[in-house]
């Protein structure tokens, strides 16, 4: 990965630019580190529920636990690569 794109993928993104792309993961679920109005930071996952009933039930939305977020995202960014390991033992990527 070049300078750039890890840049990029380390960045806090405003939920204004854009949103996870929950179209193309596999279960409509992104898992992401978020930063909300009041402070908090955590991890959420942006979901959409792809079996409901009503066209705004399936509309893409914050998840904290299971359940429909109350707080208010104001930035996100996507979780780093994980590190890799070699038969048991982590590899030096340096």
């Amino acid at each position: 990965m070049s300078d750039d794109q890890e840049r990029e993928r380390s960045r806090w993104i405003p939920v204004t630019e854009r949103l996870p792309d929950v179209a193309n993961s596999s279960y409509g679920r992104v898992l992401c580190i978020v930063a909300c109005k009041h402070g908090l930071v955590t991890a959420m996952e942006y979901a959409e529920n792809r079996h409901a009933k009503t066209a705004r039930g399936r509309q893409p939305r914050w998840e904290w636990n299971w359940k429909v977020s109350t707080w208010t995202v104001t930035h996100w960014m996507p979780l780093p690569e994980p590190p890799e390991v070699e038969q048991g033992k982590e590899v030096n990527r340096g």
